[in-house]
This record gives C-alpha cells, structure tokens and sequence, in this order.
C-alpha cells in the first residue's frame, strides 16, 4: 500500500469521525462525561458507587477480610460457627426473595448480624418487620440533611448531606422510619440515628441470638458523599455499632433476577444487548465510533508478523492507595489528629494482617504477642501506641510530633520480622 494511499484513508476516516461527533453534539445537549447511574456496586469508583466505603472497611482493623455474595443468597451466605457473620447490603431496592430472606432469618437468629441499607424494601420483608407496610416509612423532601447518630461517643457530632446529581444540589425524597410501627418480633427495636428533625434513619431490631441494623439512606455511603461532605466521618462511626466479625457484601441482589425456570417466559423479559443500544442515541454514536476504530485497527494491523507482547500489570496494593489519599487530604487540611487515627488504623491492620493478632484493647498481652512475633521490644511498641493516643487526643498536633511518630512506625516496619 502506497504511502499516499494511507494518508488518503487517515483523511477520510477523521472527516467520518469528526462529522459523526457534529452529530452528536448536535443531538444531543445533556452529554455527559461520567455516569451518574445509582449502582451502589462496590467496584464501581464512580459518584453513586460504593468503592470507598469498601476500601474504608478493608484498612480500618475492625472486620476481618470480607468476601462478596454474588450468587442466590441461599447458596452462598456462610454461617460460620462459633464466629459473628456479617450479611451486608448497600443498594437503592433490596430484591431479596422470599427464600432468601428466610435463609437470612435463620442466619441472623442463629446469633449473627445483618446490616441492609435500602430505600426500598420488597413487601414480604416490610410485612415481616412492620405491623402496617404501607406505613413503614415517612419522608422528608429537600436537598440536604443533617444526621446524628445516637450512640456515645458520636451522639454530639452532626453530619452534614446535599444530594447531589450531575454535579448539582437537587431535591430528594429522605426516607425515614415509623417507629412505631415496627413489630417486636423478639425485644424493642433500639434506635441508633436520626436527623435534625428526629426522624429515624438507623436502627437495630433484635432477633432471637442475633440483630437486624435497617438504614434507609444508601446515598450516605456513596463515593460522591464519601469524599464531598461527611459521608467519611459519618460511616467510620457508623460502623463501630456492629460487632466484629467476617462481613459478606451482597451485590446480587443489587439487580432483580427472574426466577421463572420456563425460558419461554424467560425469554419475554430479556432484552438483546443489540436491542438496548439501539433505544439509546448516545449509545447508537458510540457503536458507530467503535465499529469505525475496529475496522481501521484491523486495516492498518492486518498485516502485522508478530503479536503484540502485552505488559504485565503489577497488582497493585488498593488499600495503601486508599490510605494515602485519604492521608493527603488530611495533611493538605492539617487535620493532623485525624492523620493520626488513620495511622493508628494503618498499624493495628498491618499488625493483624502480618502476625495474625487481633484485639480491641490496646494491653499488656497485646504489646508481648507483637513483640514476640515481630522481633520488637515491647517497650517501643508501647511507645508507638503510647504516642498515637495521646496524639490522637490532642486538638493540635505539631508537623515535628506527626514526623517523629512517623519515623517510629517506619523503624518498626523496617526492622520487624
């Protein structure tokens, strides 16, 4: 192929191309650069996603390694003896079913927890935990929230939300429980948070050896609530009401799933991915734009000898990345206390992640095991954790304290086994 040639159908295809975006631009006036679709999926890192929220719980120390449920809930949720298992949703609607949310009845009483944040429930579960569920709920509509959580120590902080939806503050219907309505299948329901106004947002209802946590504001824990308001601070608290134990994300019944086995009727409520596309015109474009690439890449490499020897990426640790952001916008807003709980975080998990040892006291027993296993004299790991509690305790920590802490964290990771 002559050189002409090439040049000649470069041309070309950038005019396709370009013509292609006038188009679109043309039809389409609410383009958008990023997807504000509500997935609560916590992979997804975009602004109605939950990927912080996880990566809060994977570094914070309090829960041991999670796993995530994506399968029937009758099939996969693990009850494990003699240990407390965590059945953890997030989620604009619950689509449980009834068989699943029996096989979730039994796991709670046999002395687990669950935590479900939803603003929709499906009728079988809000007739189970409400005397009337066409009354289980009220509403308060507005742009933004202020909540308290009910608990020592955190019953004097507030925690401030605006809804946000394609980069602006927009009204939104917060829902809230009647309390009253709530049936005591076992012992009184405990409320644990409300807002402002006093209605109920959280609560615990107990249920024979185990306990339900119901949350009806799933937007609290998205990334967008995460890093702009106080979504941070709010599920760091949050979280210290449950007991500690091995969570188990369910992200299956983030979507509805037929359960009709005659694929005739099956096949009736499924779309082709072809049909999707094409009721969408900014998807319409986007197929053009890749059928286009696709066949100049085939063009110009049909040629080719030798495959492309593709890198090998390096897994990358996620939970330091985490840790490291989360610290920068400390540092950049020298909230030196606060950097100094995450460092203190940061230890106490590389502690149980490397040697195995977890405890919710910081004691005598707890400073010998790490000394034993790490190969550190006690002495200076009480050093440590002298200093990060005193220093977490202080209102204003000096950039000279938060550095000689620092070194001493780095000499014991340096020098431990």
């Amino acid at each position: 192929m002559g050189q002409n040639t090439k040049i000649l159908i470069i041309v070309l295809a950038t005019l396709v191309i370009g013509f292609i975006i006038y188009l679109f631009s043309r039809q389409s006036t609410d383009f958008e650069t990023e997807s504000w679709y509500e997935s609560y999926a916590p992979t997804d890192k975009g602004p109605y996603g939950t990927y912080v929220f996880k990566e809060l719980l994977d570094t914070n120390g309090i829960f041991e390694s999670f796993i995530q449920i994506d399968s029937k809930l009758e099939d996969q949720l693990i009850d494990n003896e003699d240990e407390n298992d965590i059945y953890f949703f997030i989620g604009k609607e619950h689509f449980i079913t009834e068989t699943a949310f029996e096989e979730l009845l039994y796991f709670v009483s046999s002395g687990n927890t669950a935590f479900i944040s939803a603003e929709v429930l499906p009728d079988h579960v809000l007739d189970f935990f409400f005397l009337e569920m066409n009354k289980a709920y009220e509403y308060n509509k507005d742009s933004s929230q202020t909540f308290k959580l009910r608990s020592y120590p955190f019953s004097s902080n507030s925690y401030n939300f605006k809804f946000i939806h394609n980069n602006q503050s927009i009204s939104k219907r917060w829902k809230y429980l009647q309390k009253n309505n709530i049936e005591y299948q076992t012992s009184s329901p405990k409320t644990l948070g409300n807002n402002s106004q006093g209605q109920i947002n959280f609560i615990e209802i107990p249920y024979d050896e185990g306990s339900f946590f119901l949350h009806t504001s799933p937007y609290q824990f998205t990334n967008i609530a995460m890093f702009r308001y106080d979504g941070f601070t709010y599920a760091e608290d949050l979280i210290h009401h449950f007991p500690y134990g091995k969570i188990q994300w369910d992200i299956y019944n983030l979507t509805y799933h037929y359960e009709n086995s005659n694929s005739e009727n099956t096949n009736t409520h499924k779309r082709s991915v072809f049909q999707f596309i094409f009721q969408h015109t900014t998807l319409i474009w986007a197929f053009i734009l890749l059928a286009i690439t696709a066949l100049l890449y085939a063009f110009f490499n049909g040629k080719r000898r030798q495959n492309i020897v593709v890198a090998t990426e390096l897994k990358q640790n996620s939970s330091l990345n985490y840790i490291e952001t989360v610290s920068s916008l400390y540092l950049q807003e020298r909230k030196h206390n606060k950097l100094v709980k995450l460092q203190k975080q940061s230890f106490i998990a590389f502690i149980a992640n490397h040697y195995y040892i977890r405890s919710h006291k910081i004691d005598d027993k707890f400073i010998a095991s790490v000394s034993l296993k790490s190969g550190i004299d006690s002495t200076k790991i009480t050093a440590i954790f002298s200093e990060l509690e005193t220093l977490a305790n202080q209102i204003e920590v000096s950039d000279q304290e938060l550095i000689d802490l620092q070194q001493k964290i780095e000499h014991f990771y340096k020098t431990c086994k």
